[in-house]
């Protein structure tokens, strides 16, 4: 009965812990900090809870900017930006954009922001042409890709600074530049801005990596100007360390559009100015690993100033059995009838005949 008893006790009290709540008598039962109940979080989906800025840090970047009266609303007259940008910002359109749009568009901005992802007038597709692609670089100089057909194979990586994964690849990407520099010219692109406030997406508090540190949360705005985007480009390839040249998209995202290049993207250009690798679109097609394996194939082919696809046309030829028809000259002799013996010598058959001597 006592055993009985106590384990009934044990029960209630394992119970009451459960529910955060005492088992004994308690003088102040409700400042007591009662225990989740439930399983923890994985790292996983703590980690994706954060790569969303918090709504309040976009909101107080404009309000700061534009909400000339101090309001807390910023009307049309007061956003000098373009109508469609002012029309993306006022979530709940009622003609001003307040704290509560951003929370909206924040919400509905993974899903609405999707639609213009892979969004282009046209794809450059493997084995053909690349597409025309003349900019003028970061520094002011001219960038034009068909200069380097039939003298060197080409990479081109498109990004911008508010995409994660481009900044977060810029160490891989030097280190493929300084490994493979000899046998092909690298190229960045700056396009137009994956996370910007008034952007397609929402931005991100990445903690995004760039050359081994990590940065607070990009609140930047889409380029008015080229000048704007010149300086965005500046940023972002002093901060990624690339000491390669970086071409600038122009405002009406020319190149963007032939390439299919948004949000981010990889390419490699061969020698005779063919695509022979086309890296899937970012986020998840963004994969300097595989470039790297492309480079590696490709390192063994210009080295004897071949392109790819002569390497494994000579190697297919070397490696398949002859095929040749054979011809009369292949034909194997005849046999050669064997030589009539010697007529036997007089005298009786079948024996050598006798001697003559004494």
């Amino acid at each position: 009965m006592a055993i009985s008893c106590a384990a009934h006790l044990l029960h209630l009290a394992l119970l009451a812990w459960a529910q955060g709540s005492p088992a004994t008598d308690d003088p102040a039962p409700a400042t007591r900090t009662r225990r989740p109940i439930g399983p923890r979080r994985a790292p996983a989906a703590q980690e994706a809870d954060r790569k969303s800025a918090p709504p309040d840090l976009a909101w107080d970047y404009c309000r700061a900017r534009y909400d000339h009266d101090h309001d807390g609303r910023i009307t049309r007259a007061e956003y000098p930006r373009s109508g469609e940008v002012f029309a993306r910002l006022d979530a709940d359109h009622d003609g001003a954009v307040s704290q509560q749009d951003f929370v909206e568009r924040d919400r509905a901005g993974w899903t609405e922001g999707k639609k213009e992802y892979y969004v282009a007038g046209g794809e450059a597709r493997l084995g053909e042409l690349a597409p025309r692609l003349e900019l003028a670089t970061t520094d002011g100089e001219p960038l034009d890709l068909a200069r380097y057909r039939g003298r060197k194979p080409v990479v081109v990586i498109f990004g911008s600074l508010t995409c994660g994964p481009f900044r977060e690849s810029a160490a891989r990407l030097s280190d493929l530049a300084r490994r493979y520099g000899e046998s092909a010219q690298f190229l960045a692109i700056y396009v137009r801005e994956a996370h910007a406030i008034d952007g397609a997406l929402p931005p991100q508090l990445r903690g995004a990596k760039t050359a081994g540190t990590r940065d607070c949360t990009l609140l930047v705005e889409e380029p008015f100007t080229m000048e704007e985007r010149v300086a965005l480009a500046k940023r972002c390839k002093a901060e990624m360390k690339l000491d390669f040249p970086m071409g600038v998209d122009g405002l009406d995202d020319a190149a963007n559009a032939a390439w299919a290049a948004w949000p981010e993207r990889l390419y490699l250009v061969d020698l005779d100015g063919r695509l022979v690798y086309c890296g899937g679109p970012g986020p998840h097609g963004f994969q300097p690993k595989e470039l790297e394996l492309q480079l590696a194939r490709g390192a063994k082919a210009w080295a004897h100033g071949l392109t790819l696809a002569e390497l494994t046309k000579r190697k297919s030829l070397e490696s398949a059995p002859s095929r040749r028809r054979p011809s009369r000259a292949d034909d194997p002799a005849p046999p050669t009838a064997p030589a009539p013996a010697p007529p036997p010598a007089p005298g009786e058959p079948g024996k050598p005949p006798k001697s003559s001597g004494r």
